[in-house]
């Protein structure tokens, strides 16, 4: 069987401040300390409690937003595309960018997959 907890909003908000109190920060101080991995076992288990509350508080607004932004049109592209066929003409003639040419051809400079892995 399957258990239901109903809250409400009211309910929800005093929750969020009961446990930003109990960290003794504020939301932008816990958030921060969060985006630099900076924080105890318990405050992270506060940060996450935190994050599915303001998931349920702004799940009406966050699926209106959605809706409203799929019903827009798509943007055009800002750059203007070359066609494979011609990027690859180009290569072949010898006029590739320099960004392509340092990726595909200074392999030399190019650290082995087991170097990366052991710098991690």
């Amino acid at each position: 069987m399957t258990t239901m907890i109903h809250t409400t909003r009211e309910e929800l908000e005093e929750q969020r401040r009961q446990l930003l109190a109990e960290v003794r920060m504020d939301f932008s101080e816990l958030r921060d300390r969060a985006a630099a991995y900076n924080l105890s076992a318990d405050e992270l288990d506060v940060w996450h409690t935190i994050e599915g509350i303001d998931y349920l508080l702004e799940g009406d607004h966050m699926t209106t937003t959605l809706i409203s932004a799929a019903a827009q049109p798509a943007a055009a592209p800002q750059a203007r595309r070359i066609p494979l066929a011609d990027r690859a003409a180009a290569q072949h003639a010898g006029r590739v960018p320099a960004a392509l040419d340092r990726v595909t051809t200074a392999a030399d400079n190019v650290p082995s997959a087991s170097a990366f892995q052991s710098s991690l």
